[in-house]
């Protein structure tokens, strides 16, 4: 009986244990939900502010290069320069909006490997691996987030010389504006690429990383 009583305290010590081990890892979880939260919404509204702030220096371009083009003997020509100034910034924003989603999406998934990788570990795995190749993925992300918002705040407004040389100022602007999105756009495959590593890194050194659940 003596043997009974102490199996039963075992156990109770034991779920105890667990539960409260459980209970722990629960707020850890919820915490650092909170704090992406609060970061990502810190982040939506500074990035609302500096489109509102390039919204009213464009206007401002924009207003002083429609003067210039009103000066213009070729109408049609200052049409044509204003249709393709228009659609410059246009472009600009697209391009940036939908880089600026894929890799909010890139974030995403990230935590959630890192989630996994991180449970793997409580059952005693070796992540250091998984977890290099996740930091190296976090790294490649946060530089591509930063030069694609760097992007989103240029201004593409042609800079009119003169009526004979506005083909060329066009020109200039719009090759700039192909460049840039270039540099950008491939920071945003390296971070695709890198994260793609460390999903591979994790499922090959620790056996297949599941769906996080336990």
């Amino acid at each position: 009986m003596l043997l009974s009583i102490l199996t039963a305290i075992l156990l109770l010590t034991s779920v105890s244990y667990i539960s409260a081990k459980d209970a722990t890892s629960s707020t850890n979880r919820q915490e650092r939900v909170a704090t992406r939260e609060a970061k990502r919404q810190e982040r939506a509204e500074d990035r609302q502010t500096r489109i509102e702030e390039k919204r009213q220096r464009i206007a401002s371009k924009t207003a002083e290069l429609k003067a210039r083009l009103l000066e213009f003997k070729d109408k049609r020509k200052g049409a044509l320069v204003e249709k393709i100034n228009n659609s410059l910034n246009t472009v600009n924003d697209k391009q940036t909006a939908a880089m600026q989603k894929h890799l909010g999406k890139m974030e995403e998934l990230l935590t959630k490997l890192e989630e996994r990788v991180n449970n793997k570990a409580a059952e005693g795995k070796d992540i250091s691996s998984a977890s290099a190749a996740i930091a190296s993925s976090a790294a490649s992300i946060a530089t591509a987030k930063s030069a694609v918002s760097a992007q989103a705040d240029r201004d593409y407004t042609i800079n009119v010389s003169t009526e004979s040389a506005v083909r060329a100022d066009a020109k200039t602007a719009r090759d700039a504006l192909h460049a840039d999105l270039k540099k950008v756009r491939e920071l945003v495959v390296a971070a695709k690429q890198s994260l793609a590593k460390a999903v591979s890194v994790a499922a090959t050194t620790l056996g297949g990383i599941g769906d996080g659940k336990r």
